[in-house]
């Protein structure tokens, strides 16, 4: 995910609306934001900073158990690696 893209807004607006909502969430100017720093609370930059990681990770889980162009032709399964 890029900083600055709808992607990055939208989930900054879930977690704004979903974690955050009794908390502070005035963001820091966007210059900081590649340096992590997205909010003026600490603890709530912190508290983004694990959502952002956890949705990275279940994206990437998903991307990784999605089969192949060659298995969803085929109907094969696909190849598990141990």
């Amino acid at each position: 995910m890029m900083i600055g893209t709808k992607e990055h807004y939208d989930l900054l607006n879930m977690f704004e609306r979903s974690i955050a909502k009794h908390h502070r969430k005035e963001r820091e100017d966007k210059s900081l934001w590649k340096k992590g720093v997205i909010y003026q609370d600490g603890n709530v930059n912190n508290m983004y900073l694990a959502f952002i990681s956890g949705y990275s990770y279940g994206r990437n889980v998903c991307d990784d158990h999605q089969p192949n162009a060659k298995d969803q032709t085929s109907g094969a399964l696909p190849d598990r690696q141990a």
